[in-house]
């Protein structure tokens, strides 16, 4: 190899590591600059917000690109295709979150807490097409972690729940096999009543008493 060269093998072996060098800078500050960026406004389908292991801890998604629940490291279909925000613990494994979907005339909105194996807190609204509408805080027992899901559903036993339905209004208390026990409520005509009721639903009780 001549002088001439050996002399442009150097110059173009510094050429290349000066643009390597800068090419290097250029990512990691769009890099950093990423990661301090703010923004106005932004159009996305699914944003995945995971830990430091790579798993799952806040999924916001479009129901096209809604993610399946997780339960126990294992995923499974679910029954409806919401937009929302779904919550993960640490494994991964669904833990609640905020929903909206319409279904066959019916507009929905729910927020939901879970136990590990089951629904644990639910806030509903429903409105359907006809008029109707309903909105209710619902409280349920821990389905038995010895039960599939798949058996016996997503949800334990009701326990307490609070609603308004087409201007009806109740609070009532629940057996552990969620049998209504207990019910106050005022109806869409401003009537006030208390019931107890029996293991099969009849009336045992009543204030005012119920006509015989």
């Amino acid at each position: 190899m001549t002088p001439s060269n050996n002399k442009q093998v150097r110059s173009l072996t510094f050429v290349s590591t000066i643009q390597s060098v800068l090419l290097a800078s250029v990512i990691g500050y769009s890099i950093y600059d990423f990661q301090k960026s703010s923004y106005g406004e932004i159009d996305v389908e699914r944003i995945n917000i995971v830990g430091e292991n790579g798993v799952n801890r806040v999924v916001l998604a479009t129901p096209e690109r809604a993610p399946n629940p997780v339960i126990d490291g294992k995923e499974v279909e679910r029954s409806i295709k919401p937009a929302g925000l779904v919550f993960y613990d640490e494994d991964g494994n669904e833990t609640g979150g905020l929903a909206t979907a319409s279904m066959k005339g019916t507009k929905a909105d729910l927020m939901i807490f879970d136990y590990k194996n089951s629904e644990a807190i639910g806030f509903n609204k429903f409105e359907n097409d006809k008029g109707d509408f309903s909105a209710s805080f619902v409280i349920l027992d821990r389905l038995d972690l010895d039960k599939d899901m798949f058996e016996h559903g997503s949800a334990g036993a009701t326990r307490i729940a609070m609603s308004t339905k087409n201007k009806d209004a109740a609070f009532s208390l629940h057996d552990t096999k969620g049998k209504e026990r207990i019910r106050f409520a005022v109806d869409k005509n401003d009537v006030a009543t208390i019931q107890m009721l029996d293991a099969n639903g009849k009336v045992t009780f009543s204030i005012p008493e119920m006509p015989k």
